[in-house]
């Protein structure tokens, strides 16, 4: 077995980090979005450093306005995810949690195979427009929220 370097037996997984969590990015091409844990590993395969599969927004919807017609609320409502694997040290939690998004589909084995990852991602982004566009009673809360809200920094 490969040897790991010292500064990783000290590093123990964030007990708070579990999936639904919503973090922000820190680093590297999606820094400042936000994104929700769909799971966490210690070391997998080629990763051997602590790292968790999340699912976020690339492009956030944009603003509307009650004098917006239906198309065009449609057309500003429009969200473009991404799925990527992120090192735990480049994750910034917050304090939000999301339960009921049923993030299922998203796997190991999609980020591996690019047509599974496109699929992926067109699933995550109906996902996130069904729950921006027609949220329930559970779906109106500041954790829901605050996830489709562009960080402004």
């Amino acid at each position: 077995p490969e040897r790991r370097p010292d500064y990783f037996l000290n590093i123990t997984m964030g007990g708070f980090i579990k999936s639904g969590r919503i973090c922000i990015l820190t680093s590297g091409r999606f820094a400042g979005k936000k994104a929700i844990v769909v799971n966490q590993h210690e070391s997998r395969g080629n990763r051997v450093f602590p790292h968790a599969l999340v699912a976020g927004i690339e492009r956030y919807p944009k603003r509307v306005t009650r004098r917006m017609g239906k198309k065009r609320i449609a057309r500003k409502s429009h969200i473009k995810p991404f799925v990527k694997a992120v090192n735990l040290t480049h994750l910034l939690p917050t304090r939000y949690v999301v339960k009921d998004f049923e993030l299922d589909g998203i796997t190991d084995a999609a980020l591996a195979d690019k047509e599974a990852k496109v699929t992926a991602k067109k699933s995550l982004r109906a996902l996130f427009e069904k729950k921006y566009l027609n949220p329930t009673a559970d779906d109106k809360n500041l954790d829901t929220k605050f996830f489709f809200k562009k960080l402004r920094f």
